[in-house]
């Protein structure tokens, strides 16, 4: 590996913990309007019938069954190897799926920026934009859940306290704008080239 990359890598690692970081702030925003989105999805569904639930009471009876002992024991044992996998695959997914929108958005980005100043879109002024806005895609990904958590105060039924609600959403936000930073410092002072960084 060249010292290049090994530079790009470390001031890029930053942008991996921030990334999750992100995702995590949002998933906290989508607990908090929770109580909200399952009345809309209940608002959506049929109205109930009047028939009785049909219940079918599990009764066991005599010794144990081996065969079936040996079913939940196998169902278990994929139960935690699935559990195991996604632990470890779900966080590089993150940081892909967040590399490829910030990179493809801040090009989308550039291009309409470029056209509303009335500039021709080429690749060099595509590139000189870039980093800028992937800063402001990263900059809106942080803030908005941090801005939606006052707005959770409106929402019915929710279990934390508010205040708990606004610390934990600054403290995340504050998190992750950090690592935003520090990815571009890092990078700032290692010397990469700002294209490089994701």
């Amino acid at each position: 590996m060249t010292n290049i990359k090994r530079r790009t890598r470390i001031a890029n690692s930053f942008a991996v913990f921030a990334y999750l970081n992100i995702a995590v702030q949002w998933v906290f925003s989508l607990v908090l309007f929770a109580p909200l989105l399952i009345a809309l999805s209940a608002m959506w569904e049929a109205a109930p019938s009047d028939q009785a639930a049909f219940t079918n009471p599990i009764q066991i009876q005599g010794e144990p069954n081996i065969a079936g002992f040996i079913f939940i024991t196998i169902v278990v044992g994929l139960m935690i190897a699935l559990t195991v996998y996604f632990v470890a695959k779900v966080p590089l997914t993150i940081v892909r799926a967040s590399r490829k929108v910030v990179s493809e958005g801040s090009d989308a980005l550039s291009r309409a920026v470029l056209r509303a100043q009335h500039k021709k879109v080429t690749k060099k002024a595509r590139m000189q934009l870039g980093p800028r806005m992937k800063l402001t895609i990263k900059t809106i990904a942080v803030l908005t859940p941090v801005a939606l958590a006052p707005v959770s105060l409106l929402v019915p039924d929710v279990t934390l306290d508010y205040l708990v609600v606004l610390f934990v959403a600054a403290g995340l936000g504050g998190i992750s704008m950090s690592l935003v930073l520090a990815q571009l410092l890092a990078g700032r002072l290692l010397s990469v080239n700002p294209r490089d960084l994701w």
